[in-house]
This record gives C-alpha cells, sequence and structure tokens, in this order.
C-alpha cells in the first residue's frame, strides 16, 4: 500500500471514531495508531464472524482439505509478499 493510500485509509478510520492518531513526540513526520474502544469491538466482532466463517466451512471439507486449504494460503501470501 503507498503511503497516500494508507493516509486516506487511516483518515477514514480515524473519522469513524476506531482510531485515534497522535504526533510522534520523538519525529514530527509519524503518527502513533491506537485502536480505541469503538474499534475493538468492531475487531472483536468482525473475529467472531471470521470464526463461524471458518466453523461453517470446516463441516463441508475434511480436515486433510482444510489444511491443504490453509497451506496454500500461506502461500499465495508468501508470493505476494515477494512481488
Amino acid at each position: 500500500m503507498t503511503s497516500p493510500n494508507l493516509t486516506q485509509v487511516l483518515l477514514r478510520l480515524h473519522e469513524r471514531g476506531l482510531i485515534t492518531r497522535d504526533r510522534n513526540p520523538a519525529d514530527g513526520r509519524s503518527h502513533h495508531v491506537v485502536i480505541g474502544p469503538k474499534g475493538g469491538e468492531l475487531a472483536r466482532e468482525a473475529m467472531a464472524a471470521a470464526e463461524l466463517m471458518e466453523l461453517e466451512m470446516q463441516s463441508d471439507v475434511s480436515r486433510a482439505e482444510h489444511a491443504m486449504l490453509i497451506g496454500l494460503l500461506g502461500k499465495l501470501t508468501e508470493t505476494k509478499g515477494k512481488l
């Protein structure tokens, strides 16, 4: 993600009250980004939804297929990081 794009994402998260952004006193060019209570609640809700989806998915595949899927997804994320 480019710096300008990251700045826009952080700005939107801040406007929604999900994070706080404070200037780094040691380096005025950077910010400390902290998840706020509202952001923490949203993250917990997202994790609960993801866990539910994974449980539902696991009921459709065998343990071996699930392990293969996780391995392949890991391989894809490793490859993307190298591009």
